[in-house]
């Protein structure tokens, strides 16, 4: 009946307007009339979550689902990249055969259309090194960094929204206890921010 669904209305735009208080505010009164609260997805979120899933669906059509992934934390996306990807053991100067390229070129594709601030960061194992290129596991990582860094940029992505990090073996994903666990380590990961500003006139993808 038209009663009903004016009545219907109402208590739908009264959940809406109840939904925009405060987390507990919100949880307080939805107790009280003894139903269960589900505290709304940020928008900003679910972009991430629809963009680690293009990134799943790269990983699928390349047939890398075993190494490239992306993981969802909060308002923070993670694309690791393990080191097999990109670089020969102990270096870091981009792999030249064609499935690197394809993939850096896949991965930029992708990040140009996203509107927020990307941290290029390069992990390594708690093996030690010293060479004349790289006196410990921070230049390695660094040095790894900056040349996704540098490929991204001259590809096309803006260095306005692009910083690189190194933090060596100090932040690994698992244990280095074991061979599989330091192949595990040895990284990149390129870190979202949807917290961060948006540049202006770039446009969501």
């Amino acid at each position: 009946s038209l009663q009903s669904s004016l009545g219907l209305l109402a208590n739908n735009k009264a959940a809406a307007l109840i939904n925009k208080l405060p987390t507990p505010v919100a949880a307080l009164f939805h107790s009280k009339q003894g139903k269960p609260f589900t505290e709304p997805k940020n928008p900003n979120q679910k972009y991430l979550e629809n963009l680690a899933k293009k990134i799943k669906s790269i990983a699928v059509e390349m047939e890398i689902t075993n190494l490239l992934t992306a993981s969802v934390n909060g308002n923070k996306m993670a694309v690791n990249l393990p080191e097999s990807l990109l670089f020969k053991s102990g270096n870091s100067l981009l792999k030249k055969d064609k499935k690197t390229t394809i993939l850096l070129d896949k991965l930029v594709e992708l990040f140009q259309k996203v509107p927020f601030p990307m941290s290029i960061e390069g992990h390594t194992d708690n093996e030690l090194i010293a060479t004349t290129r790289y006196q410990s596991n921070w230049e390695l990582s660094s040095d790894r960094a900056l040349s996704v860094l540098h490929y991204f940029v001259e590809a096309g992505i803006s260095p306005k929204r692009i910083q690189a990090v190194a933090h060596g073996e100090f932040k690994p994903r698992t244990t280095n206890e074991t061979l599989h666990g330091k192949k595990m380590n040895r990284r990149v990961e390129i870190q979202v921010d949807v917290t961060q500003p948006t540049e202006e006139g770039v446009k969501n993808g």
